[in-house]
């Protein structure tokens, strides 16, 4: 019984002290629905940094299951502060290098490749309102790790508009080698019938 207790005893103590972040890094992100939950998951991460002061090795074991080390460390040296030793973030409408405030919508498009994920949305500038700003896209994009998906950059708008020329001009060129396929085949198939047609007549003798 004793033993039981001292067991308990010790496995609440750990409890206690483990880190708040229970989160595993992700080594597949293969629907819309899991992208989405990453991001969602990764936003309430950086948010809960403003809830109290917390040790570095805390602050790190909170965001490393969703940044890359380069985004990590940006979104830190942007937003954190230090008091005794101890972090915190101050969240604010236009802080840098926090998830973008995407609807988690259709209107968040989403475009997942093998070793990449693009993310993003389109704002239309608000009609009234103490905030404001120009119709731009917000996005990010998404690589693999160490086999691990982590967010890795901000897209500007001005990258997400030369993607989106860059995947329409793709879109083009497969459309158009299709429709060249197309037309060889449909010019082969034309000419074997010719070919019936012309050796037919020979046939009947």
């Amino acid at each position: 019984m004793k033993k039981t207790m001292t067991s308990i005893f010790v496995l609440v103590l750990a409890l206690a002290f483990a880190h708040p972040s229970l989160a595993k890094e992700k080594e597949e992100l293969s629907t819309r629905g899991e992208v989405l939950q990453f991001l969602e998951d990764a936003f309430k991460a950086q948010v809960s940094l403003s809830e109290r002061y917390r040790e570095m090795e805390e602050v790190n074991a909170i965001l490393t299951p969703y940044f890359s080390n380069e985004y990590k460390d940006s979104f830190l040296e942007a937003n954190l502060v230090t008091e005794n030793g101890k972090f915190l973030t101050y969240g604010s409408d236009f802080a840098p290098y926090y998830i973008p405030f995407f609807q988690f919508s259709e209107k968040t498009e989403i475009d997942i490749q093998q070793d990449k994920i693009y993310v993003y949305e389109y704002f239309e500038a608000p009609e009234d309102g103490p905030l404001y700003y120009e119709d731009h896209y917000e996005g990010l994009l998404l690589e693999k790790t160490n086999d691990k998906w982590k967010v890795s950059s901000q897209l500007t708008n001005e990258e997400i508009v030369d993607y989106l020329k860059e995947e329409k001009e793709n879109d083009s060129k497969h459309q158009n080698g299709m429709l060249s396929l197309l037309n060889i085949n449909w010019g082969k198939e034309i000419f074997a019938d010719i070919q019936i047609s012309l050796s037919a007549p020979l046939l009947k003798y």
